[in-house]
């Protein structure tokens, strides 16, 4: 697998984050990664979040998964009422997502596991964004990791 990258692209007007990862996800690049989101100026901690890890691999333990919910639990920047869609295709993404998922303990996060994204963004309830539109967000976020 190639270098982690991770773009993203916020839509306040839908009260969403979509991001995009490709590569092997290490625990200080995503822990970077998940900082630099939250110092971004349309970043709210109420935000829903559609992520596509379709093409990446995760290369995190399950104590790094600890310290991750630990951090989305405890950092006031973060912690806030909303839904994370995880989309999902291969056992390595199941696998931790799923951890993930069932070690979170903040009852106020809800995540679920996805297969395709019309499935995860039925479950969003975002009745004004198609699946076309994401598509085409999740395609140039993609080819923002090809550069």
């Amino acid at each position: 697998m190639p270098d982690f990258k991770s773009p993203y692209k916020i839509l306040p007007n839908h009260n969403l984050i979509i991001e995009y990862y490709s590569g092997d996800i290490d625990f200080v690049s995503f822990m970077n990664f998940k900082k630099k989101l939250i110092a971004e100026p349309l970043f709210t901690p109420t935000l829903n979040i559609l992520i596509h890890f379709k093409n990446a691999t995760f290369k995190i333990t399950d104590e790094e998964i600890n310290k991750y919910i630990h951090f989305s639990e405890t950092d006031i920047k973060v912690v806030g009422k909303r839904k994370i869609a995880l989309i999902t295709k291969t056992p390595n993404q199941v696998v931790v997502t799923t951890l993930f998922k069932m070690i979170q303990r903040i009852k106020s996060k809800s995540v679920e596991i996805f297969s395709t994204k019309e499935a995860a963004l039925r479950w969003l309830n975002i009745k004004d964004l198609s699946t076309t539109e994401v598509t085409l967000i999740l395609n140039d976020l993609h080819n923002k990791t090809l550069s």
